[in-house]
């Protein structure tokens, strides 16, 4: 009954997203007031092994959007990236791509709202990738979920310092440089964590480290955004 509900609910958001009308979603996980129904809560242990399963599909299905998104720019992407890490949730509150998914998804919505609401969103992704830490993440991919966290705090620190709010920006990019460094000295050829901590030495207007760190990013083939590279080059000639 439940999978029939949730291939249901897939065929109206499809529809949805085709009008152009679908409405955002809140990650379920960090709703307070949340309960199973009854029903969902007694049958929980029975369905265990299908839940696992369907929480699996629908974090690839999440993923995928996530990937479409960042491609294209298309918000109902988005929008159906955090529907589908929600259902990831459902099924299977220990998987740790809901927390992980749901976390980038609020770092995304954070760049198309405004300043006030956009505080709101960061905070959000930086408690979800916190649930998320607490979760068994393989260890395979332990490196990409660092390098995740550490660019929502490179976003936090620059929202405060786009703020006059230095504390609150340095704070923010210490604690992403701590993962990036973690990553570096488990791979030192990692070339996204080079390009991450070049921004983050950017947000800091030490432009000599973030030229460096983005040289050893291209050094290890790591594609940096054209624009990036131009607004570095410009900040450092000044």
């Amino acid at each position: 009954m439940i999978r029939r509900l949730f291939f249901i609910g897939c065929v109206l958001s499809a529809i949805l997203f085709f009008c152009g009308c679908m409405k955002w979603e809140e990650p379920t996980m960090l709703d307070k007031n949340y309960k199973d129904t009854p029903f969902r809560a007694a049958n929980r242990e029975k369905n265990r092994a299908k839940d696992i399963i369907s929480s699996q599909q629908c974090a690839q299905s999440g993923w995928y959007y996530l990937h479409e998104y960042k491609r294209h720019k298309w918000t109902s992407s988005l929008k159906n990236a955090g529907r589908l890490f929600n259902y990831c949730w459902f099924f299977d509150p220990e998987n740790y791509n809901s927390y992980w998914g749901w976390g980038i998804v609020m770092g995304e919505r954070a760049s198309l709202v405004n300043e006030k609401e956009a505080e709101k969103f960061l905070i959000s992704s930086l408690d979800l990738f916190q649930l998320a830490s607490q979760k068994e993440i393989p260890p395979a991919e332990k490196n990409n979920f660092y390098m995740d966290w550490a660019n929502v705090y490179n976003g936090v620190g620059a929202f405060f310092a786009q703020n006059d709010d230095t504390a609150k920006s340095l704070s923010a990019l210490n604690k992403g440089k701590i993962w990036l460094f973690y990553v570096l000295k488990k791979g030192p050829t990692n070339g996204r964590a080079y390009f991450l901590l070049s921004v983050n030495f950017y947000y800091r207007k030490n432009y000599r480290m973030a030229e460096k760190n983005a040289d050893k990013a291209i050094k290890y083939n790591f594609k940096i955004p054209e624009k990036y590279l131009r607004e570095l080059k410009e900040r450092k000639d000044v």
